[in-house]
Protein backbone atom coordinates (compact mmCIF):
# COMPACT_ATOMS: atom_id res chain seq x y z
CA UNK A 1 0.00 0.00 0.00
CA UNK A 2 1.70 3.84 -1.03
CA UNK A 3 0.66 6.81 -0.14
CA UNK A 4 1.60 9.07 -2.94
CA UNK A 5 0.26 12.88 -1.99
CA UNK A 6 0.72 14.87 0.72
CA UNK A 7 -3.69 14.29 1.24
CA UNK A 8 -4.24 10.66 0.78
CA UNK A 9 -6.95 8.68 1.36
CA UNK A 10 -5.57 5.29 2.13
CA UNK A 11 -7.41 2.03 2.17
CA UNK A 12 -5.84 -0.14 4.89
CA UNK A 13 -5.34 -3.84 3.55
CA UNK A 14 -3.46 -5.61 6.28
CA UNK A 15 -4.66 -8.74 8.07
CA UNK A 16 -4.08 -7.61 11.38
CA UNK A 17 -4.05 -3.67 13.12
CA UNK A 18 -1.46 -1.45 12.25
CA UNK A 19 -0.12 -0.09 15.54
CA UNK A 20 0.65 3.72 15.76
CA UNK A 21 2.20 3.98 19.03
CA UNK A 22 4.47 1.13 19.03
CA UNK A 23 6.34 -0.78 16.25
CA UNK A 24 4.79 -4.29 15.81
CA UNK A 25 7.08 -7.13 16.61
CA UNK A 26 8.40 -9.44 14.18
CA UNK A 27 8.68 -7.17 11.34
CA UNK A 28 11.06 -7.64 8.58
CA UNK A 29 14.12 -5.26 7.60
CA UNK A 30 11.95 -3.74 5.05
CA UNK A 31 8.90 -3.53 6.73
CA UNK A 32 10.33 -2.21 9.87
CA UNK A 33 12.16 0.84 7.61
CA UNK A 34 9.12 1.21 5.91
CA UNK A 35 7.17 1.33 9.34
CA UNK A 36 9.51 3.91 10.61
CA UNK A 37 9.42 5.94 7.36
CA UNK A 38 5.54 5.76 7.41
CA UNK A 39 5.88 7.29 11.19
CA UNK A 40 8.31 10.10 10.34
CA UNK A 41 6.73 11.70 7.65
CA UNK A 42 2.23 11.18 8.70
CA UNK A 43 1.54 14.69 9.90
CA UNK A 44 -1.96 14.08 10.85
CA UNK A 45 -4.61 10.47 10.19
CA UNK A 46 -8.27 11.05 9.98
CA UNK A 47 -10.44 8.38 10.74
CA UNK A 48 -14.16 8.54 9.67
CA UNK A 49 -16.86 10.02 11.01
CA UNK A 50 -18.88 8.13 13.59
CA UNK A 51 -22.86 8.69 13.78
CA UNK A 52 -22.63 9.98 17.08
CA UNK A 53 -20.06 13.04 15.64
CA UNK A 54 -17.03 12.06 16.87
CA UNK A 55 -13.69 11.22 14.73
CA UNK A 56 -10.50 9.79 16.28
CA UNK A 57 -7.40 11.09 14.97
CA UNK A 58 -3.84 10.88 15.19
CA UNK A 59 -1.61 13.71 15.18
CA UNK A 60 1.97 14.63 16.56
CA UNK A 61 3.42 17.97 18.21
CA UNK A 62 6.63 18.00 16.66
CA UNK A 63 7.98 14.91 16.54
CA UNK A 64 6.47 13.23 19.13
CA UNK A 65 3.11 12.05 19.01
CA UNK A 66 0.21 13.79 20.80
CA UNK A 67 -0.85 12.68 24.22
CA UNK A 68 -4.81 14.03 22.89
CA UNK A 69 -4.62 11.83 19.84
CA UNK A 70 -7.41 9.50 20.11
CA UNK A 71 -6.61 7.91 16.57
CA UNK A 72 -4.33 4.74 17.84
CA UNK A 73 -4.29 1.94 15.10
CA UNK A 74 -4.88 1.66 11.58
CA UNK A 75 -8.00 -1.16 11.51
CA UNK A 76 -8.17 -3.94 8.53
CA UNK A 77 -9.94 -3.19 5.44
CA UNK A 78 -10.94 0.23 6.55
CA UNK A 79 -10.47 3.85 4.71
CA UNK A 80 -8.56 6.99 6.43
CA UNK A 81 -7.19 10.06 5.03
CA UNK A 82 -3.49 10.90 5.44
CA UNK A 83 -1.81 14.23 5.96
CA UNK A 84 1.90 13.44 4.98
CA UNK A 85 5.13 15.25 4.16
CA UNK A 86 7.28 13.42 0.74
CA UNK A 87 9.01 12.62 -0.59
CA UNK A 88 6.53 9.93 -2.51
CA UNK A 89 5.66 7.01 -2.16
CA UNK A 90 5.52 6.12 1.59
CA UNK A 91 4.78 2.52 2.10
CA UNK A 92 2.49 1.57 4.47
CA UNK A 93 3.06 -2.13 5.87
CA UNK A 94 0.29 -4.91 5.94
CA UNK A 95 0.46 -6.27 9.52
CA UNK A 96 0.00 -10.00 9.07
CA UNK A 97 -0.11 -9.77 5.08
CA UNK A 98 -2.66 -8.58 2.75
CA UNK A 99 -6.11 -9.18 3.66
CA UNK A 100 -7.15 -10.03 -0.30
CA UNK A 101 -3.84 -11.05 -2.01
CA UNK A 102 -2.92 -10.04 -5.62
CA UNK A 103 -3.64 -13.36 -7.01
CA UNK A 104 -6.83 -13.40 -5.47
CA UNK A 105 -7.95 -10.37 -7.12
CA UNK A 106 -10.52 -10.11 -9.59
CA UNK A 107 -11.44 -7.27 -11.64
CA UNK A 108 -13.69 -4.76 -9.44
CA UNK A 109 -17.67 -5.80 -9.52
CA UNK A 110 -18.44 -2.08 -10.78
CA UNK A 111 -17.29 -0.19 -13.82
CA UNK A 112 -16.10 3.01 -12.82
CA UNK A 113 -17.88 5.89 -14.62
CA UNK A 114 -15.95 9.17 -16.01
CA UNK A 115 -17.11 12.35 -15.97
CA UNK A 116 -16.08 15.76 -17.15
CA UNK A 117 -16.96 18.92 -15.93
CA UNK A 118 -17.88 19.70 -19.72
CA UNK A 119 -18.55 17.23 -23.13
CA UNK A 120 -16.68 20.51 -25.16
CA UNK A 121 -14.71 23.19 -23.62
CA UNK A 122 -13.95 26.41 -25.95
CA UNK A 123 -11.77 28.80 -25.46
CA UNK A 124 -12.33 32.55 -26.97
CA UNK A 125 -10.45 34.71 -25.14
CA UNK A 126 -7.00 35.63 -25.95
CA UNK A 127 -4.32 34.30 -24.01
CA UNK A 128 -6.47 31.83 -21.92
CA UNK A 129 -5.16 29.06 -24.07
CA UNK A 130 -5.17 26.76 -21.09
CA UNK A 131 -8.26 24.41 -19.54
CA UNK A 132 -8.19 23.26 -16.19
CA UNK A 133 -9.79 19.56 -16.24
CA UNK A 134 -11.87 18.46 -13.30
CA UNK A 135 -12.36 14.35 -13.72
CA UNK A 136 -14.91 13.01 -11.65
CA UNK A 137 -14.29 9.20 -11.44
CA UNK A 138 -17.24 7.42 -9.56
CA UNK A 139 -18.71 3.71 -9.22
CA UNK A 140 -15.05 2.98 -7.96
CA UNK A 141 -14.23 -0.04 -5.55
CA UNK A 142 -12.39 1.29 -2.17
CA UNK A 143 -9.47 -0.71 -1.46
CA UNK A 144 -8.51 -1.17 -5.09
CA UNK A 145 -5.49 0.22 -7.10
CA UNK A 146 -6.06 2.17 -10.18
CA UNK A 147 -4.31 3.77 -12.85
CA UNK A 148 -5.53 6.80 -15.07
CA UNK A 149 -3.67 8.01 -18.37
CA UNK A 150 -4.56 11.58 -20.41
CA UNK A 151 -3.46 11.73 -23.98
CA UNK A 152 -4.22 13.77 -27.14
CA UNK A 153 -5.80 11.74 -29.77
CA UNK A 154 -6.40 14.48 -32.25
CA UNK A 155 -5.34 17.52 -32.58
CA UNK A 156 -3.84 20.38 -35.30
CA UNK A 157 -2.03 22.19 -32.74
CA UNK A 158 0.45 21.60 -30.08
CA UNK A 159 -0.81 20.60 -26.78
CA UNK A 160 0.62 19.36 -23.55
CA UNK A 161 -1.51 17.89 -20.43
CA UNK A 162 -0.14 18.68 -17.08
CA UNK A 163 -0.44 15.51 -14.42
CA UNK A 164 -1.50 13.61 -17.67
CA UNK A 165 -1.16 10.05 -15.82
CA UNK A 166 -1.06 8.43 -12.79
CA UNK A 167 -2.53 6.14 -9.60
CA UNK A 168 -4.96 5.92 -6.61
CA UNK A 169 -6.33 3.94 -4.62
CA UNK A 170 -9.74 5.40 -3.27
CA UNK A 171 -10.64 4.71 0.32
CA UNK A 172 -14.71 5.06 -1.02
CA UNK A 173 -16.49 5.21 -4.03
CA UNK A 174 -15.49 8.25 -5.51
CA UNK A 175 -12.52 10.01 -6.78
CA UNK A 176 -11.16 13.56 -8.59
CA UNK A 177 -8.52 13.60 -11.12
CA UNK A 178 -7.49 17.55 -11.58
CA UNK A 179 -5.31 17.99 -14.92
CA UNK A 180 -4.39 20.92 -17.36
CA UNK A 181 -4.37 21.30 -20.89
CA UNK A 182 -2.23 24.00 -22.45
CA UNK A 183 -2.25 24.45 -26.25
CA UNK A 184 1.20 26.22 -27.25
CA UNK A 185 1.58 29.98 -27.65
CA UNK A 186 3.30 28.82 -30.86
CA UNK A 187 3.40 26.08 -33.77
CA UNK A 188 7.00 26.01 -33.18
CA UNK A 189 8.50 24.29 -30.43
CA UNK A 190 12.30 24.04 -28.85
CA UNK A 191 13.53 21.20 -28.72
CA UNK A 192 13.81 20.97 -25.43
CA UNK A 193 10.16 20.82 -25.24
CA UNK A 194 9.01 18.83 -27.54
CA UNK A 195 8.70 15.26 -25.59
CA UNK A 196 6.44 17.69 -23.66
CA UNK A 197 3.77 18.42 -25.92
CA UNK A 198 2.05 15.51 -28.28
CA UNK A 199 2.37 14.93 -31.79
CA UNK A 200 -0.64 16.73 -34.02
CA UNK A 201 -1.39 17.30 -37.40
CA UNK A 202 -1.09 20.77 -38.70
CA UNK A 203 -3.69 21.84 -40.82
CA UNK A 204 -2.42 23.27 -44.61
CA UNK A 205 -3.71 26.82 -43.82
CA UNK A 206 -2.52 26.97 -39.72
CA UNK A 207 -0.87 30.40 -40.10
CA UNK A 208 -3.98 31.78 -41.88
CA UNK A 209 -5.76 34.00 -39.70
CA UNK A 210 -8.80 31.87 -39.77
CA UNK A 211 -7.47 28.99 -39.18
CA UNK A 212 -5.04 29.84 -36.45
CA UNK A 213 -8.69 30.48 -34.70
CA UNK A 214 -10.03 27.18 -35.08
CA UNK A 215 -7.79 24.97 -33.44
CA UNK A 216 -8.69 21.98 -31.79
CA UNK A 217 -7.84 19.00 -29.22
CA UNK A 218 -9.51 15.63 -28.27
CA UNK A 219 -8.77 14.40 -25.33
CA UNK A 220 -8.85 10.62 -23.82
CA UNK A 221 -8.93 9.51 -20.36
CA UNK A 222 -8.36 5.98 -19.69
CA UNK A 223 -9.01 4.35 -16.03
CA UNK A 224 -8.01 0.66 -14.95
CA UNK A 225 -7.35 -1.07 -12.26
CA UNK A 226 -3.53 -1.43 -11.95
CA UNK A 227 -1.84 -5.36 -12.39
CA UNK A 228 -5.23 -6.89 -13.91
CA UNK A 229 -4.88 -7.09 -17.21
CA UNK A 230 -8.23 -9.11 -17.41
CA UNK A 231 -10.08 -5.71 -16.70
CA UNK A 232 -10.73 -3.57 -19.83
CA UNK A 233 -9.33 0.00 -19.30
CA UNK A 234 -12.89 2.65 -19.03
CA UNK A 235 -11.88 5.63 -21.30
CA UNK A 236 -13.92 8.80 -22.21
CA UNK A 237 -13.16 11.40 -24.50
CA UNK A 238 -13.40 15.65 -24.86
CA UNK A 239 -12.82 18.38 -26.84
CA UNK A 240 -11.00 21.64 -26.63
CA UNK A 241 -11.59 23.81 -29.08
CA UNK A 242 -9.36 27.35 -29.25
CA UNK A 243 -10.93 30.26 -31.21
CA UNK A 244 -8.73 33.41 -30.44
CA UNK A 245 -7.50 32.13 -27.35
CA UNK A 246 -3.44 31.90 -28.05
CA UNK A 247 -2.01 34.89 -26.64
CA UNK A 248 0.01 37.87 -28.60
CA UNK A 249 3.82 36.42 -29.07
CA UNK A 250 6.18 38.04 -30.42
CA UNK A 251 8.12 36.04 -32.84
CA UNK A 252 11.97 36.47 -33.01
CA UNK A 253 13.23 35.31 -36.18
CA UNK A 254 17.44 36.14 -36.32
CA UNK A 255 18.33 38.39 -38.84
CA UNK A 256 22.19 38.61 -39.90
CA UNK A 257 23.54 40.10 -43.05
CA UNK A 258 27.27 40.58 -43.68
CA UNK A 259 27.94 43.52 -42.84
CA UNK A 260 25.70 45.47 -45.37
CA UNK A 261 27.52 44.38 -48.50
CA UNK A 262 26.74 41.52 -50.95
CA UNK A 263 30.42 41.67 -51.92
CA UNK A 264 33.88 42.02 -51.06
CA UNK A 265 36.25 43.03 -53.45
CA UNK A 266 40.21 42.61 -52.56
CA UNK A 267 43.67 43.37 -54.42
CA UNK A 268 45.29 40.53 -56.13
CA UNK A 269 48.17 40.58 -53.34
CA UNK A 270 45.43 40.45 -50.88
CA UNK A 271 44.13 36.88 -51.73
CA UNK A 272 46.34 34.95 -49.28
CA UNK A 273 46.04 37.83 -46.54
CA UNK A 274 43.46 37.31 -43.21
CA UNK A 275 40.81 39.28 -44.00
CA UNK A 276 38.23 40.37 -40.79
CA UNK A 277 34.22 39.91 -42.06
CA UNK A 278 32.18 40.82 -40.07
CA UNK A 279 28.47 39.67 -39.80
CA UNK A 280 25.07 42.08 -38.16
CA UNK A 281 22.81 40.13 -36.18
CA UNK A 282 19.61 41.62 -34.91
CA UNK A 283 16.09 40.78 -33.63
CA UNK A 284 17.57 38.07 -31.20
CA UNK A 285 15.56 37.25 -28.36
CA UNK A 286 17.59 38.03 -25.24
CA UNK A 287 19.26 35.81 -23.31
CA UNK A 288 18.82 32.83 -25.89
CA UNK A 289 21.35 30.81 -27.29
CA UNK A 290 21.97 30.67 -30.87
CA UNK A 291 24.66 28.72 -33.12
CA UNK A 292 26.30 30.29 -36.15
CA UNK A 293 27.93 27.99 -38.85
CA UNK A 294 30.56 29.65 -41.71
CA UNK A 295 30.93 27.17 -45.20
CA UNK A 296 32.72 28.16 -48.06
CA UNK A 297 32.23 26.45 -52.03
CA UNK A 298 35.79 25.67 -51.62
CA UNK A 299 37.87 23.04 -49.96
CA UNK A 300 40.95 25.16 -49.76
CA UNK A 301 39.95 28.66 -48.42
CA UNK A 302 39.39 29.06 -44.65
CA UNK A 303 37.24 30.40 -42.00
CA UNK A 304 37.93 30.55 -38.11
CA UNK A 305 36.13 30.38 -36.02
CA UNK A 306 33.80 28.43 -38.28
CA UNK A 307 31.18 27.73 -35.69
CA UNK A 308 30.11 28.60 -32.53
CA UNK A 309 27.53 29.95 -29.90
CA UNK A 310 26.20 33.54 -29.65
CA UNK A 311 23.37 35.37 -27.38
CA UNK A 312 23.38 38.97 -26.88
CA UNK A 313 21.98 40.69 -23.84
CA UNK A 314 19.48 43.75 -26.12
CA UNK A 315 18.95 41.68 -28.96
CA UNK A 316 21.48 42.56 -31.34
CA UNK A 317 25.37 42.26 -32.61
CA UNK A 318 28.08 41.19 -34.32
CA UNK A 319 29.85 37.39 -35.32
CA UNK A 320 33.90 38.40 -36.51
CA UNK A 321 35.78 35.49 -38.11
CA UNK A 322 39.10 35.74 -39.95
CA UNK A 323 38.89 34.48 -43.60
CA UNK A 324 41.71 33.98 -45.86
CA UNK A 325 41.17 32.81 -49.78
CA UNK A 326 44.21 31.31 -49.71
CA UNK A 327 44.63 31.77 -53.34
CA UNK A 328 41.27 30.60 -53.99
CA UNK A 329 39.67 33.43 -55.85
CA UNK A 330 36.60 34.33 -56.47
CA UNK A 331 34.57 32.57 -53.39
CA UNK A 332 30.95 32.27 -51.96
CA UNK A 333 31.02 32.45 -48.18
CA UNK A 334 27.91 31.84 -46.40
CA UNK A 335 26.79 31.85 -42.76
CA UNK A 336 23.75 30.07 -41.13
CA UNK A 337 22.33 30.94 -37.56
CA UNK A 338 19.90 28.77 -35.87
CA UNK A 339 18.03 29.30 -32.69
CA UNK A 340 16.82 27.07 -29.78
CA UNK A 341 13.65 26.52 -31.83
CA UNK A 342 15.17 25.57 -35.18
CA UNK A 343 14.81 28.33 -37.15
CA UNK A 344 17.32 29.04 -39.37
CA UNK A 345 18.57 32.71 -41.23
CA UNK A 346 21.20 32.72 -43.71
CA UNK A 347 23.29 35.29 -46.03
CA UNK A 348 25.77 35.26 -48.48
CA UNK A 349 29.02 36.99 -49.03
CA UNK A 350 31.07 37.31 -52.68
CA UNK A 351 34.69 37.40 -51.63
CA UNK A 352 36.80 38.03 -55.04
CA UNK A 353 40.68 39.28 -55.69
CA UNK A 354 41.27 41.40 -58.17
CA UNK A 355 43.49 44.37 -59.28
CA UNK A 356 42.32 47.09 -57.43
CA UNK A 357 45.43 49.03 -59.03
Amino acid sequence: MEITSSNFYLYYQGKEALNLSTKPTGLNDTDSANYDNFLNQVNVIYASQKTDGAQDIFFKDGAIISSLATLTSLQPNTSYQVVSAGPYPLTVPAIGGLSVSESDVECPSTVPVVTFSSPTFILESAGQNYQYLNIELSALEAGTKYEYKLEVVKANWPVKIMNKEGSFTPGETKENIFAYALFSPTETIATADREDFFIHNPDPFNNEFHARNNLYAIIKISVSPISLNSCNPVTDTIAIRCQGCLPEVVEYYPVVKFNERAALMMSKNCDNAPVPVVVDCSNFEKGKKYTYTFSLDNSVSTITPSTGEIGFGDGTGQITSILNLQGESPAILKVEVVDEAGRVSTDFLSVEATDCE
